[in-house]
């Protein structure tokens, strides 16, 4: 990835804690900057599965740049489905990059 560039994946929820998926936060945490958690309260994130989901948006940080630099971790539940929410496409996973894009710009929040 190329510093700015940005990642957003859809994961089971349990790998924040969990102690199987020790790599994948280290993975996260080392070159990428967390932009936002977010989970729903009413809907599954995988519409094909009743699993609790969380989607992860992250950025790739410049090798040098230091904690302090990073911008706070926004932590967003939905409360409504994302198709009221953005009241566009019925294309899923265009709105799950929709609702990705409003997140991270932080001119929305």
């Amino acid at each position: 990835m190329r510093t700015g560039s940005r990642l957003g994946f859809v994961t089971p929820s349990s790998w924040l804690t969990a102690d199987y998926a020790s790599t994948l936060q280290r993975l996260l945490t080392s070159d990428l900057r967390l932009v936002a958690l977010v989970a729903s309260s009413v809907e599954s994130l995988f519409p094909q599965v009743d699993i609790n989901a969380a989607l992860l948006i992250a950025e790739k940080v410049a090798p040098e740049a230091k904690p302090h630099d990073q911008s706070a971790l926004r932590f967003v539940t939905l409360k409504s489905p994302i198709a009221e929410i953005l009241k566009g496409t019925d294309d899923y996973w265009k709105n799950i990059v929709r609702l990705t894009d409003r997140i991270y710009d932080p001119e929305e929040f």
